[in-house]
């Protein structure tokens, strides 16, 4: 979550308002539908704004499978660690 709300602030930091909207939808794990909705309304670029909807959606989704993979790929490996062979 604090990668998407990095990546939320690189985008908006101009606008606090989009970022409090983002870092709402972060926080409550709806960032993804409102990211598919801008790219799908065919939102273009804002002013404030560094990069596309579709730059946007695509670093939110990669730090979400990095960052969420990470620590599930060391729960199951810690798993397999302690199981023992019947």
């Amino acid at each position: 979550m604090f990668m998407q709300i990095c990546v939320a602030f690189i985008q908006n930091r101009k606008k606090i308002l989009y970022f409090a909207t983002d870092t709402i939808a972060i926080l409550t794990g709806l960032k993804p539908a409102l990211d598919a909705f801008k790219f799908g309304s065919g939102a273009e670029k804002e002013e404030h704004q560094i990069g596309e909807p579709l730059m946007e959606m695509t670093f939110c989704k990669a730090c979400e499978m990095v960052f969420e993979a990470i620590q599930a790929s060391i729960v199951q490996t810690y798993a397999l660690l302690l199981a023992k062979e019947k």
